[in-house]
């Protein structure tokens, strides 16, 4: 019982490192972090009900000391006060929605999995055998990472994608710097594989079966195909079905490889050069995402690498007679074999910083002509935004609300991933003259920051803790230890090099779901690696007899599929959400009510749902309005502020369900003008939630004029126009508003201002002042 246990429990860790970067799905309100966060749910859950099923067959103890168990305690310690003091609990105990990552539970599932991993393997033979197998499964979910990144960068998702993904990919993870600082990561472990000389079929097989896919996709037999599917199924649509045989065609060349035993056929003769292949594909998707934090935390990491590798190499191999020949052929030898193929790979693609030299040829860019937007998504009307704003000096704008945040509650912040609301009330009014001035940030942009800012000085203080425990351990460990085995320094060394580029990566931005998952296993391997234990004997006190046993591990599971089941819910949940948000930006409010609806019986305790509903219920009272059908508008108007007034009621502090409500309100004045009073109620508690937000300021002077307060509405404006001096719809306003106050001198004014400051050929400006 205890071996099958134990081969489960492999292929739950296999799974939880190869699939997890690789999940997401077009049915969510949220595509990636969303499918990668429930997955690390339900694995979690799985594992703790074979950890406890191991427990009561083995009667070993679940729990051992490890050297990051105080500061761990203390982390966990800070969310959880934080969480308790926060302003807004149900987003600091989930998460913000469609992430989660960094919420309580979140933060609950990775130290747990940090001992599971530890109980788990504690008790195997050989450490170096089981972590050898570990990096294969991570690295294998790099490449495959990777592989779907390239040919992204070839275009096979170009149609896809509002951004410009040819000219920065994401592949599965998402956005650029997530995905440069998750294969930031992978390239020193890949690195210490390829000096081990691990002769890995897994890896051989996914190489090799990408390496073949891209060649299919590149000779456009992919495409030829799909055009086939879609003639036999009579089907005008085939992009879809290009990148469906592309995933499936990679997943059967790399299982016919593995299975078939031609990789490790392969990796007996030419493993080496299709490990510096990998590695080379890993660090070339890196350059493709352009993420210059990314190849920055590479580069500091691979140095800090080889000086690992140089220090083992000098201090820990006994019996050397020449070190300097040792180190040769240890250090300095696989240091060129290796660093000469990605300075190449380098000088032909190109780097993220245009000063280092590159043979790239400069003056163009990849563009792909079906990447559109629709005219929702462009709202730029001052021609001072087109420029876009680099995103260092946004970041600074950023992290100086975050530090405002931080210092006006200093000690328990004000809750775990509560920046998006935090940072409104915080916000510089610098921000609104950047590109990016009306973009909601949920997260600080600076993980410490975040940290700072959402749960305080205690917070920051026990994540770093985390931090300094981890390397003064690591180093000393170094330090102290005399073992000959030097391909455990170099395991251990790709691992605490790889770990060290997400304190840099975080430091430019935040983390997600794998980079966070790998902050806490990582060193949960490093303490495996260096673990000197016998395999320990069951515990003799176990008393209890096979039934009781079978009893317990009954209940166990039927615990087990409950939370399972709850996480499955969660899913199917979101995804009539996501159907029902998409209805509605369609204006197919019932279908969306329908789906809304749907969601709410499934995650009836999430405040987004009903916030979104609400909306919709208005919508649909207006149309039944105008069909003369009162008794059902007057139902859907009582839906509708229900909804509201729980979503409201939950998260108080939420400026987005301000604003929705204040459209709600808005909306249902068409019905009633007395709702414009609510309607100016609910701005201005999202005024005094973001008091430098421009559009919300010039929102409220919209309502202020349709309630007859023109004078409250000017000083609104001008308000604004002083948080957003190149705002024209705001100009705008002002000058029509003076106008219907018969003051044309002030109209005139703004109608020059526009002209002067925002844009010469503003032909309405133009137009109401007689000029052509």
């Amino acid at each position: 019982m205890d071996t099958f246990l134990q081969r489960i429990t492999r292929w739950t860790w296999y799974a939880l490192f190869l699939l997890t970067p690789l999940l997401f799905t077009p049915f969510n309100y949220e595509l990636f972090e969303f499918n990668k966060m429930l997955f690390v749910y339900a694995l979690t859950i799985m594992l703790i009900v074979l950890g406890v099923f191991r427990k009561v067959t083995s009667g070993r103890p679940l729990l051992l000391p490890t050297p990051l168990d105080i500061p761990l305690f203390l982390f966990l310690a800070s969310q959880v006060f934080a969480t308790m003091y926060s302003i807004d609990q149900h987003t600091s105990i989930w998460g913000y929605y469609g992430r989660f990552n960094g919420g309580l539970i979140s933060i609950i599932c990775y130290l747990l999995l940090y001992y599971l991993f530890l109980y788990f393997y504690r008790t195997e033979d050989t450490n170096r055998h089981l972590m050898l197998r570990i990096f294969s499964v991570i690295i294998a979910g790099g490449i495959i990472t990777a592989v779907y990144g390239i040919a992204q960068h070839l275009g096979i998702d170009a149609h896809i994608w509002v951004q410009d993904v040819q000219n920065r990919i994401f592949s599965t993870l998402g956005q650029p710097n997530w995905l440069a600082a998750y294969l930031a990561v992978i390239l020193p472990v890949s690195i210490s594989l390829l000096l081990l000389n691990r002769k890995s079929p897994l890896i051989i097989a996914v190489t090799g079966g990408g390496f073949i896919s891209l060649v299919l996709f590149a000779t456009k037999l992919t495409e030829k195909a799909a055009y086939g599917i879609c003639f036999l199924l009579q089907e005008q649509t085939c992009s879809m079905y290009g990148i469906y045989l592309f995933i499936l065609g990679y997943c059967a060349i790399s299982v016919f490889l593995y299975k078939t035993t031609i990789a490790s056929y392969i990796a007996k003769r030419w493993n080496l050069l299709l490990l510096l292949v990998s590695v080379s594909s890993l660090y070339l998707t890196l350059l493709f995402t352009k993420s210059r934090s990314g190849f920055i935390a590479f580069w500091v990491s691979y140095t800090l690498f080889w000086l690992l590798q140089s220090i083992s190499a000098k201090k820990y191999i006994p019996n050397i007679k020449d070190k300097r020949d040792q180190l040769k052929n240890l250090v300095v030898q696989p240091f060129f074999r290796v660093t000469i193929p990605l300075l190449l790979i380098t000088i032909l693609i190109g780097s993220p910083f245009p000063h280092i030299p590159t043979l790239r040829v400069t003056g163009q860019t990849t563009t792909s002509s079906s990447v559109t937007q629709t005219p929702e998504e462009v709202s730029i009307p001052e021609e001072t935004d087109v420029l876009v704003t680099d995103s260092g000096d946004i970041r600074k704008i950023v992290w100086q609300g975050a530090w405002d945040a931080m210092k006006a509650r200093p000690w328990l912040g004000w809750g775990p991933e509560t920046f998006a609301w935090v940072y409104y009330r915080f916000r510089p009014a610098a921000h609104n003259l950047t590109s990016e001035w009306d973009f909601l940030y949920n997260k600080a942009h600076n993980e410490y920051l975040n940290f700072a800012a959402t749960t305080g000085l205690i917070g920051i203080g026990s994540y770093i803790l985390i931090i300094l425990t981890t390397c003064i351990w690591f180093i000393r460990r170094r330090v102290v230890s005399f073992s000959s085995d030097f391909k455990q320094h170099t395991m251990t060394n790709g691992l605490f090099a790889g770990w060290f580029s997400l304190l840099i990566t975080n430091f430019f931005g935040f983390s997600v779901v794998m980079t966070n998952l790998l902050f806490f296993m990582i060193p949960a391997m490093i303490v495996l690696c260096f673990r000197q234990e016998k395999k320990p004997e069951s515990d003799s006190s176990v008393t209890s007899t096979s039934a009781v046993k079978i009893i317990t591990m009954i209940i166990i599971g039927i615990v087990g599929c409950y939370f399972l089941f709850t996480v499955i819910v969660m899913w199917f949940a979101d995804y009539h959400f996501a159907k029902g948000y998409a209805y509605a930006r369609d204006s197919r409010y019932q279908l969306a009510h329908r789906e809304l609806s749907q969601a709410i019986v499934f995650t009836p305790e999430e405040p987004l749902f009903r916030s979104e509903n609400a909306n919709t219920n208005a919508a649909l009272a207006l149309a039944a309005f105008e069909q003369e059908d009162a008794t059902t508008s007057a139902a859907f108007i009582e839906e509708a502020l229900s909804e509201s007034a729980t979503a409201i009621a939950t998260s108080p502090y939420n400026v987005s369900f301000w604003k929705a409500r204040t459209r709600l309100f808005y909306t249902l004045s068409q019905l009633d003008p007395s709702f414009l009073s609510s309607a100016q109620t609910s701005i201005e508690m999202a005024e005094q939630l973001a008091p430098t937000d421009a559009k919300i300021s010039y929102n409220a002077a919209i309502i202020y004029n349709a309630l007859g307060k023109n004078d409250k509405a000017i000083v609104t404006l001008i308000k604004t126009m002083e948080l957003k001096p190149n705002y024209r719809d705001a100009a705008w306003a002002l000058a029509l508003i003076y106008e219907e106050e018969k003051n044309s001198e002030e109209s005139q004014r703004w109608l020059r201002y526009i002209l002067e400051k925002i844009n010469p050929e503003d032909h309405e400006a133009k137009e109401k002042l007689g000029e052509k």
